[in-house]
């Protein structure tokens, strides 16, 4: 019986690590790289020495694609893009780059799913 009780209690704590490893190698972004105002529905995985997301908006369109962190100042993406009224964003998050607010729906399905089972177990 206690075998059971273990493996009840080792099967929420594998989907709470589950949860909070990844698996993939790269970050994935949304990659439109020209200026339009239709929602970008393009993904790509980044290159290594890309760690995150980018999001450019000037005149009511955007363009997003994979950057490096370290070039995500005003100015760097100003010269890079030669922009002079605009707004950018990064961030470092699976197709975070999408200008929409949302939750990461499977962690917190996981997470819940660990939770209740661990509840419950023995």
């Amino acid at each position: 019986m206690s075998g059971m009780c273990g493996l009840r209690v080792m099967l929420p704590l594998s989907l709470v690590m589950l949860v909070f490893c990844s698996t993939g190698l790269a970050l994935t972004c949304y990659n439109c790289q020209s200026y339009s105002s239709e929602k970008c529905e393009q993904k790509m995985p980044c290159p290594l020495n890309q760690n995150a997301c980018l999001k450019i908006t000037t005149d009511g369109k955007s363009r997003s694609q994979c950057w490096e962190m370290n070039r995500c100042e005003i100015s760097s993406v100003k010269n890079e893009f030669q922009l002079t009224k605009f707004t950018s964003s990064c961030c470092q998050t699976d197709l975070c780059n999408s200008g929409r607010s949302s939750l990461p729906v499977t962690s917190l399905v996981l997470s819940f799913a660990a939770a209740i089972l661990l509840i419950f177990s023995c």
